[in-house]
């Protein structure tokens, strides 16, 4: 089986557009055809309100891990956002579920690439290490401020398929994403 090229997916747009959505699509789209995967979402956390508290870092396989929330102890911040650093703990976890030689090709799944993960200690090599290797397949959504924020990563993601995504393309979008993963696995 030759890997797909590129190997390396992402999705990138304004917030509210359904680019996690659509990415839970796609994995869901990739185990119900016996793909494994592995990775994380970054989920929301909202109260009874509805109001958005804070994130967590969902890894695949494995649960939820504290990201940020409004009202914490934690001394990283970024905006009306505490950052936990613990949460660094994710990306570990995910570097152990991969192999790199290619014997279980897992694909990995990235939601997101954005400003509260790079606060994390490692997050950036991280990153990088996901973005060079040339093996397993990644699908992902990037911070759309990426490219001024974070330069080098995002030279990294344009080598690969890109879409921007809107709420006009986004069943578009979901149809070519299920085609690339099956391009990457049959």
């Amino acid at each position: 089986m030759q890997p797909c090229e590129p190997n390396k997916l992402f999705l990138t747009g304004p917030p509210g557009v359904g680019k996690s959505t659509i990415m839970r699509k796609a994995v869901d789209y990739a185990i119900k055809k016996g793909i494994k995967t592995t990775g994380f979402f970054t989920p929301d956390i909202r109260d009874n309100s509805y109001k958005r508290v804070g994130f967590d870092i969902e890894v695949l396989n494995y649960g939820n891990v504290p990201l940020a929330r409004k009202n914490a102890e934690w001394n990283l911040r970024f905006g009306d956002y505490y950052i936990n650093p613990e949460a660094k703990q994710a990306f570990q976890i995910v570097l152990r579920d991969i192999d790199f030689e290619k014997k279980d090709r897992k694909l990995i799944v990235i939601d997101e690439i954005g400003p509260m993960e790079l606060m994390l200690e490692g997050s950036k090599e991280f990153f990088i290490l996901i973005l060079q290797q040339n093996v397993v397949p990644v699908i992902g959504v990037f911070h759309r401020k990426l490219s001024l924020t974070h330069p080098d990563l995002y030279r990294l993601i344009k080598k690969n398929i890109v879409y921007e995504l809107s709420i006009q393309n986004r069943e578009a979008v979901l149809m070519n994403i299920m085609k690339w993963i099956d391009s990457c696995y049959y």
